[in-house]
């Protein structure tokens, strides 16, 4: 009897476990786009031409035609979901079944459109933030997204290979970092956020790209390239119309944004005086500095922050405030946001993984659905205040 009675419990407790666990596994709904344009894409490369011996794929998102119709890119690519979930030691949840917003190679809409370029973070991948991308597409833009090959941890080329991460060791090293480099880098970052001098802050950002960043002056260093060689190539694409929308680009209407090492791609694009990029986002990342170069914005900027990015050993950190000193000693206009709640990949597409990874301390303990829509439409502003001639919205801090 008493047997009979343990064994009753232990299937209700595993039925309740089911009930309870089952939900977290499951997967959002993709993000559906505000605005009222059809979505189209097509993969193409730059480079490989006389001399150059890079070649960097690049997505393109463009409106497309009213009746447009076709095949859609799959929200999330299952080669990459494997790749990234190898890499990071977690479960893949990728599927080639899911599709996006997207429609691959279908013609594009009628007129001249606004072009953002995007940059993803580190070792991560092109599509990262395609919700935002779609989002902007949606709303009348072209976004082109750049793959940083061999540092991406896949690269998709046109003719359906793929490039592998080069050199995996760097991901495998930084999840080593001792604690006392770790508590070192976490209290530089409170000093930035203080009322220490410029001269300090300048030093301090240096000292981080010599500490615990040191691995990616290379990486930096090969992005700025491949931002250049496509700004170089898109007047070329344009009159070639090398692609569905290509002939639409407004190129005098160019903006930048990116996440984490991304976002430092990006402000280091738009602190180039005379660059045609009018100005840009950086999504949560303090802008180090490996040489004597000092990325002040050349044009208007927006510094978006995380309140819980999780490093072991300093707990959670609040990064609003870490790039201070670029909002003080820019000349343009420079906003800020601050994200409660929000870690460091809530400012991604991570926020449509199932809940069960808001466990862990890739995301934060805000809502991500809530936080992905927030996110987009304070991008979708800036953009609409810096090529569309709109007023930025209340929700920006100005400093």
């Amino acid at each position: 009897m008493i047997l009979r009675i343990g064994l009753i419990i232990l299937v209700v407790f595993i039925a309740a476990a089911v009930v309870l666990i089952i939900p977290l596994l499951r997967q959002p709904d993709f993000a559906e786009p505000t605005g009222s344009m059809k979505i189209g894409t097509h993969l193409f490369t730059v480079g490989g031409g006389d001399g150059e011996s890079r070649i960097i794929p690049v997505r393109v998102f463009y409106p497309a035609a009213d009746d447009a119709d076709g095949e859609y890119l799959p929200a999330m690519d299952s080669r990459i979901a494997k790749a990234f979930a190898e890499l990071y030691g977690f479960p893949s949840f990728g599927t080639d079944e899911a599709p996006s917003h997207s429609l691959i190679d279908v013609p594009a809409a009628e007129g001249s459109f606004p072009v953002v370029l995007f940059s993803h973070g580190g070792f991560s991948y092109s599509t990262q933030n395609l919700s935002t991308l779609e989002e902007l597409v949606s709303h009348g833009y072209i976004v082109l997204a750049v793959s940083h090959i061999e540092e991406a941890v896949l690269s998709i080329m046109p003719d359906g290979s793929a490039v592998p991460l080069g050199d995996p060791s760097i991901i495998k090293k930084s999840m080593k970092t001792p604690k006392d480099e770790i508590r070192a880098y976490a209290g530089r970052l409170e000093r930035l956020k203080g009322n220490e001098s410029a001269e300090v802050k300048r030093k301090l950002y240096r000292e981080l790209g010599d500490t615990f960043y040191r691995d990616l002056e290379g990486y930096l260093d090969t992005r700025i390239g491949d931002f250049n060689l496509l700004i170089g190539s898109l007047e070329q694409l344009r009159t070639e119309n090398a692609f569905p929308g290509a002939q639409q680009m407004d190129l005098e209407k160019i903006g930048m944004f990116g996440h984490s090492l991304g976002g430092i791609t990006t402000a280091y694009i738009c602190s180039e005086e005379n660059s045609p990029i009018l100005g840009g986002i950086d999504l949560d990342a303090p802008v180090i500095t490996f040489d004597d170069r000092n990325p002040v914005p050349a044009g208007p900027f927006a510094y978006f922050s995380s309140t819980e990015t999780s490093l072991p050993g300093a707990g959670k950190i609040d990064m609003t405030g870490t790039n201070r000193y670029y909002v003080s000693e820019s000349e343009q206009p420079v906003f800020t946001k601050t994200f409660i709640g929000a870690a460091h990949y809530n400012f991604s597409d991570f926020n449509f993984m199932p809940p069960i990874v808001k466990f862990t301390p890739m995301l934060g303990s805000v809502d991500p659905i809530s936080m992905s829509k927030e996110m987009n439409r304070a991008v979708l502003d800036f953009f609409d205040y810096l090529l569309k001639d709109g007023g930025i919205q209340s929700s920006f801090s100005g400093e």
